[in-house]
């Protein structure tokens, strides 16, 4: 991540398309130049990881529809608190358009950028899978069963924008009022970007 980042003086967008029209890359893609093992190989992934028989991938829907397939180990903050639920953006970027600049994380060593993803339970999956995308908010009622519980002494380990790695208990990474700033690159908290209460994966 610190090779691509300081290549490019940008963070590799979430999402984005590779050469070719078809194609489509993850965050993971856009730094496999820097590693020599592709994303989807089981060195790359923490050891707890137990989503459908191991399994890591990602895959777009097809063109006439669908749904992604989304089985990974680690997430990515493209979003920070806002972003998908209508609010705005202050992660790290979910399109190439949105990638954001080096210089616009205020503080890099508060910034979460990659972490443990939080595993749930899905009706239609053999076993938990992991949710690609970083936010601290409960996982939409009807798409999932349950969630795991967190991989590593009831917390995440989370690589932070200054490269260092540090575990983060969960009751802090999604309990906003203690957290909030370091899911946003401005490192405020932006509570007007929140989900509403009842929507909190951590009530207190």
């Amino acid at each position: 991540m610190a090779m691509y980042v300081g290549d490019f003086n940008r963070y590799p967008p979430m999402f984005g398309k590779a050469l070719g029209p078809s194609s489509f890359e993850t965050w993971g893609d856009k730094i496999f130049h820097y590693y020599p093992l592709h994303w989807t190989n089981v060195s790359w992934h923490c050891p707890t990881y137990i989503a459908n028989k191991g399994v890591v991938e990602f895959k777009k829907p097809a063109d006439e529809g669908g749904k992604f397939v989304d089985r990974t180990s680690y997430a990515y903050n493209s979003l920070g608190v806002g972003g998908m639920r209508g609010r705005p953006n202050f992660g790290l970027g979910m399109f190439p358009r949105l990638a954001i600049g080096e210089q616009e994380v205020r503080v890099p060593s508060e910034m979460y950028t990659v972490a443990d993803a939080r595993s749930y339970y899905d009706k239609d999956l053999d076993g938990p899978t992991g949710k690609p995308s970083m936010d601290p908010w409960i996982l939409p009622p009807g798409f999932v069963e349950r969630e795991a519980e967190a991989p590593h002494s009831q917390g995440y380990n989370v690589l932070f924008g200054d490269e260092h790695v540090s575990l983060v208990k969960r009751r802090d990474l999604l309990y906003p009022p203690r957290t909030a700033h370091s899911w946003n690159r401005d490192n405020q908290p932006h509570p007007e970007a929140w989900a509403t209460t009842n929507q909190w994966a951590i009530q207190n």
